[in-house]
C-alpha cells in the first residue's frame, strides 16, 4: 500500500497519472451509446417536473407503496383558501392551485404538502396548517440559517466541469472546492467542529460523540456499546417506552405493537412505568414499587448490561419521570456493573425549558445518551455522546471500530445543525 504522503499529490499531478481510458471503454460491442438511451431515458430533475394531481399521487402511492404506511388525517375535509396567509420564509405565491384542484377543496382525503415555514405546513392548494405532529424540525421548516448551510455545503456555489465517459459522470470541481459524499473515516472540520460543540454541552464525563443517522441508529449502537462494555445481553427498559423501530430498538420499546415479536428474554426486561396518574400512586410511591420490582430482576440473576429510559416518556403519555426515580434505577443497575442509557431524542436541545437535556432536571449523569434528528433540524444526523471508558471498551473487547461510523454526507448534515 502506498504511504500516506504519496497519497496526498496535488489534483493536476493525480490525474496525469491516471490511465488513459482503453478505447473498448468508449465503444463496446454489447453495450453501445444507442442502447443506453433506451434503456435509462433522459429524466427532467424533480423539481422541474409538472407537479402531480392529487388522483395521480393517490393511485402511484397505492401501486408503488405497502398498505401498512397509512397516511395522517386519511379523512380531513379540508376548506378552500381564499388567500394564501402571508409567511416569511418562503415565497407563497409559488403555492399555487390548478382549477382541479380547487374543484376538490371540499373533498376528503388525506394532506398533499406542498412546503413548510417555521412551524406551518401548506397544501397543495395553499391551506396553512399548524404542524403539532412533525418533531425533528427543531427550529421550523425551511429555516434560512439551515437552508444556506445546506446549500453552501452541497456546492452550490461550486463551479464544475462534467466528463461524461461510458455512462459515467466525473466531477472535476474548480474554484470553490466543497466535501460532499465523504464519512467520517476521513478529516473534515464539521466533524469534529460538531463533536466538540455538543459534548461541550454535556457534562463530564461525556466527551465522546459517535455520529450515526438516526434516533433508531443511535438506540442501537447505544445498546451494542452497552453490551460490549458489560459483556452481558439483558437490557432493562419501562413499560410504554419508544426507543425506535429497527429489531433491536423495538425490543426495548414496549409502546410499538410490534415489540413483542423482537422481544426475548435474554436480551430484554420490561419494568414498570412509573406514572401518577393512572397508578394513582403519590411519586414517591410509584418510585418505591418500581424500584423494588427492578431488585426483584436483580436478585434472580438478570443482570443488566443497561438500563434504557427516555428522559421523558413521549409516545407512552408525556410522562415525566418521579423526581428520585432515575437516581435510583441509576444507582442499582452500576451497583451490578450496567450502564445508564438516556434517551434524548425527543426531549433534547431545550425542549423541557429550564435544561439543555432533560435528564439534568432528574439530578443524574447517563452513562451513555442518544440525540435524534432534532440534531440536524430534521436532516439525518443524531449521535451517541458516552465516556470515553465506555467508547473504547469496544475496541478492547475486539469489537470492530468503525461499528459506529457514518456513511455518507456527514459534513453536509454537520454543517446544517452547526448553523
Amino acid at each position: 500500500m502506498a504511504p500516506a504522503a504519496a497519497l496526498r499529490r496535488p489534483a493536476a499531478a493525480a490525474a496525469a497519472r491516471l490511465p488513459a481510458m482503453p478505447a473498448r471503454c468508449l465503444s463496446s460491442s454489447t453495450t453501445t451509446e444507442s442502447s443506453l438511451v433506451a434503456r435509462a431515458p433522459h429524466r427532467l430533475p424533480t423539481i422541474k417536473q409538472k407537479p402531480l394531481s392529487f388522483e395521480e399521487n393517490v393511485a402511484l402511492r397505492n401501486e408503488h407503496l405497502p398498505s401498512s404506511l397509512r397516511c395522517h388525517y386519511e379523512n380531513t375535509v379540508r376548506p378552500p383558501c381564499p388567500e394564501p396567509p402571508s409567511v416569511s420564509f418562503v415565497n407563497i405565491d409559488q403555492l399555487g392551485s390548478s382549477p382541479a384542484a380547487v374543484a376538490r377543496t371540499q373533498a376528503a382525503g388525506p394532506l398533499k404538502l406542498k412546503t413548510g415555514s417555521g412551524q406551518f405546513l401548506y397544501d397543495d392548494l395553499g391551506n396553512q396548517y399548524l404542524d403539532c405532529v412533525n418533531n425533528v424540525c427543531h427550529v421550523g421548516h425551511c429555516h434560512p440559517r439551515v437552508v444556506q448551510a445546506a446549500a453552501s455545503q452541497l456546492g452550490m456555489r461550486a463551479r464544475t466541469v462534467w466528463f461524461f465517459a461510458h455512462a459515467s459522470w466525473l466531477a472535476k470541481p474548480q474554484g470553490d472546492w466543497v466535501a460532499v459524499n465523504t464519512n467520517s473515516r476521513y478529516l473534515h472540520d464539521n466533524i469534529v467542529r460538531l463533536a466538540k460543540e455538543v459534548t461541550a454541552e454535556m457534562p463530564d464525563p461525556l466527551n465522546i460523540a459517535f455520529f450515526v443517522n438516526s434516533g433508531t441508529e443511535a438506540t442501537e449502537l447505544a445498546l451494542r456499546l452497552a453490551r460490549n462494555h458489560a459483556q452481558r445481553r439483558l437490557v432493562y427498559c419501562i413499560d410504554g417506552a419508544y426507543h425506535g423501530n429497527s429489531a433491536a430498538a423495538l425490543a426495548v420499546s414496549p409502546y410499538n405493537k410490534y415489540s413483542n415479536l423482537e422481544c426475548s428474554d435474554n436480551d430484554s426486561q420490561k419494568l414498570l412505568m412509573p406514572e401518577t396518574y393512572r397508578s394513582g400512586l403519590s411519586e414517591a410511591e410509584i418510585s418505591a414499587k418500581a424500584a423494588a420490582e427492578y431488585e426483584a430482576h436483580l436478585s434472580t440473576g438478570g443482570l443488566p448490561a443497561a438500563f434504557i429510559a427516555e428522559s421523558v416518556m413521549c409516545c407512552g403519555g408525556q410522562v415525566f419521570l418521579p423526581e428520585q426515580y432515575l437516581q435510583t434505577m441509576t444507582a442499582k443497575t452500576r451497583a451490578c456493573g450496567g450502564l445508564t442509557i438516556a434517551d434524548e431524542v425527543q426531549t433534547g436541545f431545550g425542549r423541557v425549558g429550564d435544561h439543555f437535556w432533560a435528564f439534568e432536571s432528574l439530578g443524574v449523569v447517563p452513562d451513555i445518551v442518544t440525540l435524534g434528528k432534532p440534531f440536524g433540524n430534521g436532516f439525518p444526523l443524531s449521535a451517541v455522546i458516552t465516556s470515553r471508558a465506555v467508547a473504547e471498551s469496544s475496541n478492547v473487547r475486539q469489537t470492530p471500530p468503525e461499528l459506529c461510523y457514518l456513511s455518507v454526507c456527514l459534513p453536509v448534515r454537520a454543517q446544517c445543525t452547526y448553523a
